[in-house]
């Protein structure tokens, strides 16, 4: 399901220190436009179940609008690789909302590394497979950057925890 909100205000009132700098992780453009979408991904996983969710927080580079999805995520084995699958999630859903210049955002500092750091030696197969489709994904877009955000400040962690009464649309 989609939903669209309003921008919550401690979205918009965040002060970003200057090392928390995006990271280009590809693109057609070399440089970080004026204009881009801000992503904010969370996976959770559920060891008991093998039960996965990832949710997107998107504000959108032209409008005062956030979207947010929240989707289920089969054939999961660990935490570490719901992150990686909400950053998946997190782009498809950016190009679907038509954005091709996305900042990514995320809590989880190995995902992060696994992205912004050229060269790094992914341990896991499905750590290989993620990044892969993410590239894959980048080619469609003007520019991907990344960045580390605390957990305190990714809000799409808060989709798992609100009950929606906004409206919504797709599913």
């Amino acid at each position: 399901m989609i939903f669209v909100h309003r921008m919550p205000a401690r979205w918009t009132n965040q002060v970003i220190p200057k090392w928390t700098q995006y990271t280009r992780v590809a693109g057609r453009r070399p440089h970080m436009p004026v204009y881009y979408a801000v992503v904010q991904t969370h996976g959770s996983y559920y060891g008991n179940t093998n039960w996965t969710r990832v949710a997107v927080l998107m504000k959108p580079s032209m409008r005062n609008q956030v979207a947010s999805m929240v989707r289920t995520v089969e054939d999961t084995v660990s935490s570490s690789e719901a992150e990686w699958a909400s950053v998946t999630a997190g782009l498809e859903f950016a190009l679907e909302q038509g954005e091709d210049t996305v900042a990514l955002e995320n809590d989880n500092l190995q995902v992060i590394h696994g992205l912004v750091v050229p060269g790094v030696e992914l341990r896991h197969s499905y750590a290989k497979y993620h990044k892969q489709r993410i590239l894959r994904l980048a080619e469609h877009m003007e520019w991907l950057g990344a960045r580390w955000i605390p957990r305190e400040r990714n809000m799409a962690d808060n989709l798992f925890h609100i009950k929606h009464g906004a409206s919504h649309k797709g599913n």
